[in-house]
């Protein structure tokens, strides 16, 4: 029985599995409807080497909360989840928000003002994904909450709503909006500390133009639910124009567009011009031009929708002069992993699981630092062969098993980072 199907706690059975999971593993509890004070101060005692402080606890199944039991999850140091709660006063949320750590309620449909004021004096990140509409006041109060906030259940804010909320100083997560007009975007361009927006399938040009002015990282466009999820732009064309591209360039942080799933080579070359992070992680292939295109790009690029490499694509993308993360390719060939070698800067492939001794000695003339933490075990000549990496640090860390000897060999190249604790053949 998992503690998920546990129905009723005692304080000794609380006592039990705090002690069990010794302060490393988080507790999950969501099959609990109700829990008195005395249970919940138990599973966040400060007696050492029992103390919850570093994990986290969950309590889904909770459908409301006394202001004894929120004064006692407050203590509660590391996340909180309390997604059952569909109702919640004042004092109770004034206790909750003394909890130091991220605290979720997002079984919340709707907030009163004043709960939402006494939520916002919480210094941790709050997640109110529940939330079907806010209230002037009540976003006015949400606002002055300091740390990242996630409102994903709103699929719609006036120009209002959104101007009192980017005045928050925290991430602001919209994720539920599917689009928003040029007022809307015109009041989330003053955003200051990072601003999401992950259902957005149609947007104009206008929008775009000025949602770039947010200060901190732009998240457009999440993971596609359907082949054909791109953005809907003008005459309903289903690409990413060269003009909004042009706009999104200019944006000054990190930029993910990881919900187009195509891009045309000219909007690709504009795109190339972002000056930060490009993440995107929707593109699932590449032709030699993009590719050639995208390498142009001055930032860290981020194309985790790859699975497979052609010698000429990855030569096409070792072009690039930052780093190069391509953590969704699962298999390389030794063609492609010598392309690949010539990359200069930070190139992650922790994607691969498992590599042959001919990919290895590829990869080992790469002359930057190289992440293969996906890699759980090396056979002794693939292991020899990434030994003699001579450019750049390598990591191995997600390693489990290989033979001894292998592992004397990779230790004693300084460069090389291994797991801080080796598998029973490692030792």
């Amino acid at each position: 029985m998992g503690t998920n199907d546990i129905r009723e706690l005692t304080v000794p059975l609380a006592v039990e599995l705090v002690e069990t999971h010794e302060g490393r593993f988080s507790i999950f509890l969501d099959g609990l409807c109700s829990i008195s004070a005395e249970v919940a101060k138990t599973l966040v005692s400060d007696t050492p080497g029992t103390s919850l402080h570093s994990t986290g606890l969950s309590l889904n199944g909770l459908p409301t909360l006394s202001s004894q039991t929120a004064e006692a999850l407050s203590k509660q140091k590391g996340w909180l989840s309390l997604d059952g709660v569909t109702t919640l006063s004042p004092q109770a949320a004034r206790l909750l928000a003394t909890h130091d750590g991220d605290l979720r309620l997002n079984g919340l449909a709707a907030i009163t003002p004043a709960v939402a004021l006494a939520l916002a004096s919480h210094k941790g990140a709050l997640s109110l994904n529940g939330l079907g509409g806010l209230s002037e006041k009540s976003a006015e109060a949400l606002a002055r909450h300091q740390a990242s906030i996630s409102l994903d259940g709103l699929t719609a804010v006036s120009p209002q709503v959104a101007e009192l909320l980017a005045s928050h100083r925290g991430g602001l997560s919209l994720d539920g909006l599917e689009s928003v007009s040029h007022e809307v975007a015109q009041a989330l361009a003053k955003c200051k500390h990072g601003l999401s927006l992950r259902g957005i399938t149609a947007l104009s040009y206008e929008a775009a133009k000025v949602l770039i002015g947010c200060k901190g990282d732009l998240t457009l466009c999440g993971q596609s639910t359907t082949p054909d999820y791109r953005w809907l732009v003008d005459n309903g064309v289903i690409s990413l124009s060269p003009q909004i591209a042009r706009s999104l360039a200019s944006h000054k942080g990190e930029l993910k567009l990881n919900g187009l799933a195509a891009i045309a080579v000219d909007s690709a070359k504009v795109l190339a011009k972002h000056k930060g992070v490009l993440e995107l992680n929707g593109l699932t292939r590449l032709s030699a031009d993009i590719a050639r295109a995208l390498a142009n790009h001055r930032g860290s690029l981020i194309l985790h929708g790859l699975t497979t490499l052609s010698p000429e694509l990855a030569g096409r993308l070792a072009a690039t002069e930052a780093l190069l993360s391509l953590n969704g390719v699962r298999e390389l060939s030794a063609d492609a992993a010598g392309a690949l070698a010539s990359h200069k800067v930070e190139l992650y492939l922790s994607g691969l699981t498992t590599i042959s001794p001919e990919v290895a000695t590829r990869l080992a003339e790469h002359n930057g630092p190289l992440i293969l933490d996906g890699l759980s075990t090396l056979s002794d000549d693939a292991a020899a062969a990434l030994s003699a990496k001579a450019g750049g640090e390598l990591s191995l860390k997600g390693l489990t098993s290989m033979s001894p000897g292998a592992f004397r060999k990779l230790k004693a190249n300084r460069l090389i980072g291994l797991p801080k604790i080796p598998g029973p053949r490692n030792k």
